[in-house]
């Protein structure tokens, strides 16, 4: 791999390399924290229940929370204006991973 080439963009005021304009960007966690009451509540209220499902291992409680919580993440997403953000669960699992494991029969 060579690293004498790199990727310019411009921001409209000048040509930035992509390491610049990374740099320039708020992480994650500063964005969250800009949303943290409905976070908190997301945390708490949808997402909860999905980490008790699996400590319970209960199947069909943790498909029940699981898919509250992705309409609720792709609700938010639409009323912090980013609609086009959203989750969606594969129709079936990678053929590598054991969706069953650790789970009482």
């Amino acid at each position: 791999m060579t690293t004498d080439h790199t990727h310019v963009v411009s921001n409209g005021k000048r040509e930035l390399t992509i390491d610049e304009l990374a740099r320039q960007q708020p992480g994650m966690d500063r964005l969250m924290a800009e949303v943290e009451p409905e976070m908190s509540a997301y945390l708490r209220n949808d997402f909860d229940p999905v980490t008790q499902a699996i400590k319970a291992q209960d199947g069909p409680a943790f498909d029940a929370a699981y898919a509250v919580m992705v309409d609720r993440a792709n609700a938010l997403h639409g009323v912090f204006g980013k609609p086009y953000l959203g989750w969606r669960t594969p129709s079936t699992p990678p053929d590598d991973l054991d969706l069953t494991a650790g789970m009482d029969a």
